[in-house]
């Protein structure tokens, strides 16, 4: 469905919806720098008002700061799904 929508954003074939990729930069306040990525917005629009269905914010890591944060977000799913017993 996302690969759907996004699609039609860039062909125009479903004006229903709006894809908006926006740079982002954050200052950090400890003055360490800044966090850059970009976000990721899709809207859907009528004639009253735009609504946000969906917004991703993605970030440039390398192997050694995404490996362990995957990891735990997995373990956190996984632990999840077993108290559900699915």
């Amino acid at each position: 469905m996302l690969i759907k929508t996004v699609s039609g954003c860039e062909e125009r074939v479903d004006r229903k919806f709006i894809c908006a990729i926006n740079p982002y930069v954050k200052h950090k306040k400890s003055g360490l720098g800044e966090q850059h990525g970009v976000n990721i917005n899709i809207y859907q629009s009528n004639e009253f008002r735009n609504l946000l269905h969906l917004s991703i914010f993605f970030r440039k890591a390398s192997d050694a700061e995404a490996r362990p944060w995957l990891a735990k977000k997995h373990m956190i799913a996984w632990g999840i799904i077993n108290e559900l017993g699915l």
